[in-house]
Order: structure tokens, then C-alpha cells, then sequence
């Protein structure tokens, strides 16, 4: 599957990106919201995302940026108003893999976050990617 992985931290974004690619998956990887906008904008084509969610909002707009709660939830507003609003069927392909699950529950109705997939990510723990790649086998398979 060709997989686009948008996520900051290195320490969680490379390890990722060798274990999808050992299985046999295309990465793209960003580091930044403004690289995930400008991934999506140059190939929607992507099998599957794997998006976290807290971030510098740059690259949104004025408005975005307010709702995207100073960042905190800047990679949900990314998902919704640029990829799920273009390609809804993505809803079912995409992780959110986020350690502020709480917050996105608390800001965001749960009629809007259906049929997304969410796994924690913990940052003070060895890192962890078997709910992760469970989903993107649940994603593979939808495909067949």
C-alpha cells in the first residue's frame, strides 16, 4: 500500500517508516503539517494515513488555526477540511496516532471522528507500533 505517514517526532516517524517499508508498503513522510498539506495536494492516490494530531498549525488558515485549538489539533483540521472533504472514503484508511485521544474526543463530536482508526501513542514508553500496524493490516484488507 502506499502509505502517507504525517508525523513530527523522528524518534517515532523513522522506526515507522522501516517497519512499513520491511512489510513491503510505499512511505511518504512528513514532519510537518505543512508537508502532509503539500503531499496531499501533489498525490491523493495514498492507500492509507497515519496522522498525529498536535502540531504547529502553519500552512492553515486564520480560521483553521483557531479551531484547530492553537495546534492541538491541528492534524484533525488537516484531515477534515483537505483530505476527508476531497476523498471521504479515506475516513475508513486513516490511524490517528496521537497521545491526546481525550482532548480530540473532548473538541471534536464522535459523529465526526466514525469509522477513523485511533491508537495511542505514548511518548514517556518504549514506542510502541502494534495497534498501528494492526489497523494498516484491517486497511490492507479492505482492498481485497
Amino acid at each position: 500500500m502506499k502509505i502517507l505517514v504525517y508525523q513530527t517526532r523522528g524518534s517515532v516517524a523513522f522506526p515507522l517508516e522501516e517497519i512499513l517499508k520491511e512489510r513491503g508498503h510505499q512511505v511518504v513522510l512528513c514532519h510537518s503539517l505543512e508537508q502532509a498539506i503539500e503531499a496531499w495536494d501533489k498525490d491523493k492516490s495514498f492507500d492509507c494515513i497515519i496522522a498525529e494530531t498536535n502540531d504547529s498549525p502553519q500552512g492553515l488558515t486564520k480560521k483553521e488555526r483557531e479551531l484547530s485549538q492553537t495546534g492541538l489539533l491541528s492534524g484533525w483540521i488537516w484531515l477534515k477540511n483537505y483530505v476527508f472533504r476531497i476523498k471521504p472514503e479515506m475516513r475508513v484508511r486513516t490511524i490517528m496516532y496521537t497521545d491526546y485521544i481525550k482532548e480530540i474526543y473532548k473538541f471534536v463530536p464522535y459523529k465526526k471522528l466514525r469509522d477513523i482508526h485511533f491508537a495511542k501513542k505514548y511518548i514517556h514508553h518504549e514506542v510502541n507500533f502494534e495497534l498501528v500496524l494492526y489497523y494498516v493490516e484491517i486497511i490492507e484488507n479492505l482492498e481485497q
